[in-house]
């Protein structure tokens, strides 16, 4: 279809599938924002997860070097192509794939790039497992500017002591620092969601003090979050009875006791999880991977509800 200029636009807009947790940007001042808190560089190769209609990709093309946009949906992906092509955008590239399955460390490599910077507008349905995929690539990503729903990116800040803090917030400040950038309404997307979402900026970094094994830990964090409201001596029993079975590698050999687990770290047996700080958690896993057989496990991919 062209316009009255006979220039040809994509028509008509792909319409959002629910199943596929779609839910597009189509207000134009809050992707200029995003793009703005989001702070890239001129000179930047971006990676964009998720572009749906393009708001953010088109405001991004405008400002940095490049754009690769990994898009699932072949709709989508036509309606790019052909908008792309009809302004005459030459320095976005997409790629059709499921962003929970790639590969950040070949990404990285195919762009040219060390760490790869990233953005995108998660679907409320996989943000979770999509978090911990990053997670898992850390070594590969500099920062990623991830559009989330409002009670996940508190869940991801908040502090020791808080009912938001979890799993997510246990694993991602034991890696990264996150910073919360801007809120956005419902009434920013077609079809608007029914809850408030949070664009926050995650900034990959070391550890202040690494773990000796890190899916270990993963595993521990989880457990003892699932029975949140149990006492640490409790969720803690049950996790290394859960261990010692064979299925996780805990030697029955060199098993350790909770209590005794939890006096060598100097953490009260009474405390719940969610009082304990990251670097704790690093020392409990510590203790409990003394006593453990080597494991032979690569991924930390896990969906966290």
């Amino acid at each position: 279809m062209a316009d009255k200029k006979g220039i040809a636009h994509p028509s008509p807009l792909p319409k959002a599938v629910k199943s596929m947790g779609q839910n597009f940007l189509v207000n134009r001042d809050i992707c200029r924002s995003i793009v703005d808190a989001a702070g890239f560089d001129a000179g930047d190769t971006i990676l964009e997860l998720g572009p749906g209609l393009g708001a953010i990709t088109f405001e991004l093309a405008g400002r940095v070097s490049r754009v690769v946009a990994v898009e699932l949906d072949a709709r989508m992906f036509s309606y790019l192509e052909a908008k792309a092509q009809a302004e005459k955008i030459t320095n976005i590239t997409l790629v059709s794939g499921n962003m929970l399955h790639l590969c950040f460390e070949k990404l990285a490599k195919d762009m040219g790039v060390e760490r790869l910077r990233i953005i995108g507008n998660l679907p409320y349905n996989i943000s979770s497992p999509m978090l911990f995929h990053m997670v898992d690539a850390g070594d590969y990503i500099d920062q990623a500017v991830v559009m989330l729903q409002k009670e996940v990116a508190d869940r991801l800040i908040a502090r020791p002591g808080c009912k938001d803090y979890g799993i997510l917030s246990v694993i991602f400040q034991y890696s990264a620092e996150m910073e919360q950038l801007l809120q956005v309404a419902p009434c920013m997307f077609r079809p608007a969601p029914k809850v408030m979402s949070s664009v926050i900026k995650i900034r990959f970094r070391p550890p202040v003090r690494r773990v000796s094994d890190f899916h270990l830990f993963v595993r521990l964090v989880r457990a003892v979050f699932q029975q949140r409201r149990k006492t640490l001596a409790n969720s803690l029993r049950a996790f290394l009875g859960a261990e010692s079975s064979g299925r996780r590698g805990l030697s029955q050999q060199r098993s350790i006791e909770a209590l005794e687990c939890l006096n060598s770290c100097g953490i009260r047996p009474e405390r719940r999880p969610e009082e304990l700080t990251v670097e704790e958690f690093v020392g409990l896993a510590d203790v409990i991977a003394a006593h453990a057989l080597p494991l032979h496990e690569n991924s930390i991919f896990v969906e966290v509800s």
